[in-house]
This record gives structure tokens, C-alpha cells and sequence, in this order.
């Protein structure tokens, strides 16, 4: 895969049901990425959920981030702990993916993510900031409430996207 630059609009066709479609607006506007990846790592996940979520490190670092996105990456089961903080160095990031090993028995996903708020919203505006929770459970000892958590990513631009181990 190769980033391209230069299209137009007029590069593109669109179809919906086999009919070519207007397009209407084109923005070709960079935004590099900052992302927190929260991981789960109580006792509940089963050790080979753990070796795949380790193994989808290079999807982060290398498709999802790219050239200019940077990554920071929460542990968390009764605790939250930052493993790496913000990094362009994809050796950090996948070093920090990989340290993740099993832990206590809760799983506080809503501090969790709360963190990766406050950690995003030192970054710029001018950059897409994203939480990625991988877990496979439900919230379980968060002092913070999933609702407070959402509405203050919400406010704050952030978009956050669960990926659900089972």
C-alpha cells in the first residue's frame, strides 16, 4: 500500500447499485492521527485473546497511523496504566502492544478510556484524535461513569471505537 497524491475529483467514479452517482463535495484535507489504544488485560482474557491483540500491532503502526500519526497505548484491568505515551516510533508502539500481560481481575474500561481523554486532549485540534478499546468485557470498577466518559470525549472531538474480544 502506497499513499497517492494529487486526485481530483474528477479521479473518481461513484456507483450505488449499479447507476453512477454526483459526486457532489471532495476534500483531500491531512489530518494526522493521535490515538490511544486501551487494552484490556485482566485475568479474564483469555491468554491467546491477548496473543492477538499483540499480533494486530502492525495494523496500528502501519496502516492506521502512517507517516505522521502518533499512538499512545493504556493497559488496564483493576488499575489503568499508561504503557507508552504518544510516540511516532512504530518500535515503541508495537514494544508497547506486545509488554501487555495479564493482570488483576477487573476491568475499569471507562477510566480507561477517560485517560486516553485527557492524554488526546493535550493534542492539537488540528489532528483526528481516536481511542481504540480492545476489550472483551463489561466495565467492572471504574470510578468514572461510562455516560460522563462518552459525554466528555463527545465535547471533546474525540471518537472512540470498540473492538470487542470473544
Amino acid at each position: 500500500d502506497q499513499y497517492v497524491n494529487g486526485l481530483e475529483k474528477t479521479d473518481f467514479l461513484l456507483f450505488d447499485n449499479n447507476t453512477q452517482q454526483e459526486i457532489i463535495e471532495f476534500d483531500v484535507s491531512f489530518q494526522p492521527i493521535a490515538m490511544v489504544i486501551c487494552v484490556q488485560s485482566s485475568d479474564r482474557l483469555a491468554d491467546d485473546m491477548l496473543d492477538q491483540v499483540r499480533k494486530t500491532a502492525y495494523l496500528f503502526t502501519q496502516q492506521v497511523l502512517g507517516e505522521f500519526g502518533e499512538a499512545a497505548v493504556i493497559g488496564f484491568d483493576s488499575r489503568v496504566k499508561i504503557i507508552s505515551d504518544f510516540s511516532r516510533d512504530t518500535k515503541v508502539i508495537n514494544k508497547a502492544l506486545n509488554s501487555i500481560r495479564t493482570g488483576a481481575s477487573g476491568i475499569r474500561v471507562s477510566d480507561a478510556v477517560y485517560e486516553g481523554i485527557r492524554m488526546l486532549r493535550l493534542k492539537p485540534e488540528n489532528h483526528k484524535r481516536v481511542i481504540v478499546v480492545i476489550a472483551e468485557g463489561q466495565d467492572n470498577g471504574s470510578s468514572i461513569k461510562l455516560g460522563e466518559t462518552l459525554r466528555m470525549a463527545q465535547l471533546s472531538g474525540i471518537q472512540v471505537y470498540p473492538i470487542y474480544l470473544s
